[in-house]
C-alpha cells in the first residue's frame, strides 16, 4: 500500500519583516528612571517607564474593582504611591483636557483621599510616601503637562 500524500499544505508562519524587533529593557533601570523622572516632576515620562515594567498591574488598577487591588498588590512597595498618583493624574488630565480648574479640583480630592486613607491609599501604608505625594500635589503646575 502506497502512503497517501498530505491533503493540506503544511502551515508556515510568516514573520512580518516591517515591524522592528521589540526592544529589551532592564527592569531595574526602568524603575530607577521612572523614580528619577517622578522626583523631577516629569510625570509623563515616569509613567511611561513604569508602564514598560508594570503594564499588566497598571491595566488592572485602571480597570477598577477587585482587579484594582490585585494590580496594587502586584507592585513593589517602594513605588506603589508614585504609580497610584501617576495613574490618577493621567486619568484627570485625559478626562479634563484644557480644564485647569477641574484638574486642580481632582488633585485636591486626591490630597483629601491621602489624608483620609481612602480608596487605593488604604493599601499604601508608608506615611513618608503619602507625604511626598502630597508635596507633589502642592507644587503641581498644570501647565507642565503640555
Amino acid at each position: 500500500m502506497e502512503p497517501k500524500p498530505p491533503s493540506k499544505k503544511p502551515e508556515v508562519e510568516e514573520v512580518d519583516q516591517s515591524k522592528p524587533p521589540e526592544k529589551k529593557f532592564d527592569r531595574s533601570t526602568q524603575i530607577k528612571l521612572a523614580l528619577k523622572d517622578f522626583k523631577a516632576k516629569n510625570y509623563i515620562s515616569s509613567l511611561n517607564h513604569f508602564m514598560k515594567v508594570f503594564n499588566k498591574q497598571i491595566r488592572n488598577i485602571r480597570h477598577g474593582g477587585k482587579r484594582q487591588i490585585y494590580g496594587i498588590l502586584g507592585l513593589p512597595v517602594k513605588c506603589r504611591a508614585e504609580i497610584v498618583f501617576l495613574i490618577e493624574l493621567d486619568r484627570l488630565t485625559k478626562n479634563n483636557k484644557n480644564n485647569k480648574e477641574a484638574i486642580e479640583r481632582g488633585l485636591e480630592e486626591i490630597n483629601e483621599s491621602i489624608d483620609n486613607q481612602e480608596g487605593l491609599w488604604v493599601i499604601i501604608h508608608n506615611e513618608s510616601k503619602r507625604r511626598m505625594i502630597q508635596r507633589h500635589i502642592a507644587a503641581f503646575n498644570v501647565d507642565s503637562l503640555k
